[in-house]
């Protein structure tokens, strides 16, 4: 039972084996332009249920395998596509001749140039950002430092007094003077550190305003 449902399948197969090979049938064609004499190369022909495609040659003529009833689509560059019904028939190959039409679609032409033209540069000219004004490199001059503030008025001369200075309050304004002398000192240098590096950086900025990057000294 199993060996005749074996055979039964295997004859099933065979059949429809045989029937699709009967429906292929072998396409050869030529493809052509209006007046019907010269040939359309680099055409792509395409068969739309398979999926199967090919190019015509530079003779404009082209061979594949179709199903019939399948359909061919042909197009080419410049011309209209054009669609062909492959009708059933007992033949096993059949020869076309495809005449294609002119597409009205007018291309527009563009021009490549390696060089830009003089309106472009100009165009570019006027988009660019304006670059800061340079400086000119003078000695000695500092951009953006103003002169340091003038130093304090010395203090009142007071009288030596010996018994006001071994006193209490001798002693007390001896340590709050001491204590005044070193605050002012360490203000000071806080100020000459300031101006130094407020001069480090002018001239840095000054300086790279310049290709070479030299100092105004």
């Amino acid at each position: 039972m199993l060996k005749a449902t074996y055979t039964f399948f295997l004859f099933l197969l065979l059949f429809y084996t045989l029937q699709a090979s009967a429906q292929q049938i072998k396409v050869i064609g030529k493809v052509l332009q209006p007046d019907k004499q010269t040939p359309v190369a680099g055409a792509g022909v395409l068969v739309l249920k398979s999926r199967v495609a090919t190019v015509t040659d530079i003779a404009g003529q082209f061979k594949l395998y179709a199903q019939q009833g399948d359909s061919l689509l042909v197009r080419a560059v410049g011309f209209k596509p054009l669609y062909y019904n492959i009708k059933q028939q007992p033949a096993t190959e059949l020869r076309l001749t495809i005449i294609l039409q002119e597409d009205s679609v007018l291309l527009q032409e563009v021009q490549v140039n390696s060089m830009p033209s003089e309106d472009q540069i100009r165009k570019a000219l006027r988009n660019m950002p304006e670059k800061p004004k340079m400086l000119v490199q003078r000695p000695g001059y500092i951009p953006g430092l103003e002169p340091p503030p003038p130093p304090p008025p010395p203090p009142p001369t007071i009288l030596w007094n010996p018994v006001s200075y071994f006193s209490k309050e001798g002693k007390q304004k001896r340590k709050l003077k001491k204590l005044q002398s070193t605050e002012a000192a360490y203000h000071r240098q806080l100020e000459l550190n300031r101006l130094k590096a407020a001069q480090e950086e002018a001239e840095r900025q000054y300086n790279s305003f310049f290709k070479d990057s030299t100092s105004y000294r």
